[in-house]
């Protein structure tokens, strides 16, 4: 059950991503497609520091002690991935860079997700295939050189994030029984780091504005798989 479902997610997350690459690589230069691909990852980030990591924390230690702990690992997490984008700033570096984020959030989520628990696995396995296909997307979208990327470049990524959440999936599944949650939210957080410092410098070196229906559009896009996928 575990193995099909774990397989089922990964190959409907490179198909979605296949069939979205044309109109990626054609319409990556428009600034409402990179402003919705902003706001994909905005709400990401923000969604899982609030809810997950902060449930997640809390719950292991505690209220207080919880946030004191994120609020460290989150500044902690900024600075070493920060620095880790200036080491790796190469060209194969900073493709390695630009998937850690998103193999790290998409394993976190996989980590609390329980199969045995969910009551619509088909529109789960849709929403979640959704959203890995989307944050590989708006990753690509934001990437500092997007416009010499092909789409090689996207169907790599798309398989790699695939093959990590196929891998996570599996290995969980095996051991369910262990309490290993509370690695969970150190995941998540960590792959929010790095997405936000990917981001931050991403909008530096951005020369177009933000579109604001591009950036509403990105946040409800997110918000409905991600309904879906709960």
């Amino acid at each position: 059950m575990i193995l099909k479902y774990a397989a089922a997610k990964g190959m409907l997350s490179f198909a979605a991503l296949m069939l979205l690459a044309p109109f990626l690589l054609r319409a990556r230069r428009r600034e409402g497609v990179f402003s919705a691909a902003v706001g994909i990852i905005l709400y990401t980030v923000v969604k899982s520091i609030i809810v997950e990591c902060g449930w997640g924390f809390s719950a292991a230690r505690g209220v207080y002690a919880g946030l004191a702990a994120e609020a460290v690992m989150l500044g902690c997490g900024i600075a070493f991935f920060s620095q880790l984008r200036i080491a790796l700033s190469g060209r194969s570096g900073e493709a390695v860079y630009s998937c850690l984020g998103v193999v790290l959030v998409l394993t976190g989520q996989n980590m609390l997700a329980d199969i045995h628990l969910i009551p619509y696995m088909a529109g789960f396995t849709v929403g979640q295939s959704a959203v890995s296909a989307l944050l590989v997307a708006s990753v690509y979208l934001i990437s500092d050189a997007c416009e010499e990327k092909s789409g090689a470049y996207l169907a790599a990524s798309g398989a790699a994030c695939a093959i990590v959440c196929f891998a996570s999936d599996v290995l969980v599944g095996q051991a369910i029984e262990k309490d290993c949650t509370i690695f969970a939210p150190m995941l998540i957080m960590a792959g929010c780091c790095n997405l936000t410092v990917f981001l931050s410098a991403a909008l530096k070196k951005c020369r177009r504005d933000l579109s604001a229906g591009g950036l509403a559009a990105g946040f409800m896009l997110s918000y409905c798989f991600d309904c879906l996928a709960s």
